[in-house]
């Protein structure tokens, strides 16, 4: 999966030199430098909509024989690299790209690391870019559990936004003014972890399917002690400055990355995209809708990485972004990476077709039913249960309703406020 040539060749090989695993284990952070030093400045556009070319890549490997400590840190090395180590003509770039691990998951922490400190630094943001952030979460496995806490579902519904480009506050706590944000984000989750926290809300969120698998080789080298020489860093420097030069002699963003693909790179992603579009079409089953949705975020996420590949191709041979070309190879492995990604997700999808939630279910359902589609039109955990009695006799506990609301809202359904030992909740408008 390692591209032949350009400066994602280079990062792999080079420090596939240290370690147990191969060269392919260091992939993940090679796309998430690319990602991050650009995704700003490179744009797909969906008429007033706008979504930067940043990638959420995860790692699914055990914790301890994954190697993605020491990649991540090669990741920051890189990111520093890039902020205070590259020759002046490109030292604009600066602040405009950042590295951090995400310590703070709270749905506050999020937005206070990401938002704007001030209103008119949230303007300028919104005019021109905003700074590309480079995320390291190790165990991100909090974000996928089926029984969320109520900071886990805020956490989760913010980070939707954060995809998408955006991050704010509606609280007075909060001290962050809404503005656009460009993420790139790595994360870990072991592979039992991940299959047992598969369910129907993770994938009818919409919040899997943002994220591109990438699983973790299998050791190929046995290696008893760590060695702290082998990789040859000049050659990795060299690249990044060469993609700082390339992003910082870029004045415009490029608002439609796909005007810069070459007609043999559409054909390509178009006959790919036919043959799955009706495939998916045709779903009519819940297996094959949960299907559908993670393909449906796939097919950006492919294009993504096909225009990301070509700048790490060709970021010797151009000078800024709007000289790049994307080609039929860039998008071939890109569809090659996406196609893995889904093909991991299969499983999972399956599995849960037999476990889907009654509970939320009718919850949404009653929802609908009633029109609760506002606050001020929320239902209450007692309306659910008197409006479902059998017999005159309830068929849910509070404790369950109340259970199912939780669920329901960490994907995004509904939305609830607690008053006193009260529910009240309404749907989502979608």
């Amino acid at each position: 999966m390692i591209p032949a040539a350009g400066f994602l060749n280079t990062w792999c090989e080079e420090l596939g030199h240290v370690g147990e695993h191969d060269a392919e284990a260091h992939l993940v952070t090679g796309i998430a430098v690319v990602s991050a030093l650009a995704a700003p400045k490179l744009r797909i556009t969906f008429g007033k909509s706008v979504e930067f070319c940043h990638v959420w890549q995860l790692i699914v490997g055990q914790s301890a024989l994954g190697a993605k400590t020491s990649t991540l840190q090669s990741a920051r090395a890189a990111i520093e690299r890039a902020r205070f180590g590259s020759p002046p003509e490109v030292s604009g770039i600066g602040d405009a790209v950042k590295f951090d691990y995400l310590t703070r998951a709270t749905d506050a922490g999020i937005v206070e690391l990401l938002g704007a400190p001030t209103e008119e630094q949230a303007r300028q943001w919104s005019d021109t870019w905003p700074p590309s952030w480079l995320l390291a979460w190790n165990e991100v496995s909090t974000l996928f559990i089926k029984d969320a806490a109520r900071w886990e579902e805020s956490s989760r519904r913010v980070l939707l936004s954060v995809y998408d480009g955006y991050v704010g506050s509606h609280t007075k706590a909060t001290k962050a003014h809404a503005t656009r944000c460009s993420v790139t984000m790595v994360g870990n989750i072991p592979p039992h972890v991940l299959q047992g926290s598969a369910s129907e809300l993770m994938f009818s969120s919409g919040f899997a399917g943002r994220w591109l698998v990438m699983p973790t080789p299998p050791l190929t080298k046995p290696m008893p002690f760590s060695t702290n020489g082998g990789v040859n860093w000049r050659p990795i420097e060299e690249g990044v400055d060469q993609l700082c030069r390339v992003v910082a002699a870029t004045k415009q963003p490029v608002e439609h990355v796909i005007d810069l693909w070459s007609d043999e790179a559409k054909a390509v992603y178009t006959r790919w995209y036919d043959r799955l579009w009706h495939q998916h079409n045709a779903a009519n089953d819940q297996a094959a809708h949960r299907a559908a949705e993670i393909w449906g975020r796939a097919r950006t996420t492919a294009q993504k990485l096909a225009t990301l590949a070509a700048l790490a191709r060709s970021c010797d041979f151009i000078d800024d972004l709007t000289q790049l070309r994307i080609g039929e190879l860039d998008v071939q492995w890109a569809l090659e990476l996406v196609d893995r990604s889904c093909a991991y997700w299969s499983p999972m999808i399956e599995d849960t077709a037999d476990h889907a939630d009654p509970e939320v279910e009718a919850l949404v359902r009653f929802a609908r039913d009633r029109d609760a589609s506002s606050e001020d039109d929320g239902l209450t955990v007692r309306e659910f249960m008197l409006g479902h009695r059998t017999n005159g006799r309830v068929r849910y506990s509070a404790e369950r309703v109340r259970r199912a609301i939780t669920s329901a809202a960490a994907a995004g359904l509904i939305d609830y406020r607690e008053h006193g030992r009260s529910v009240r909740y309404w749907l989502v408008e979608r």
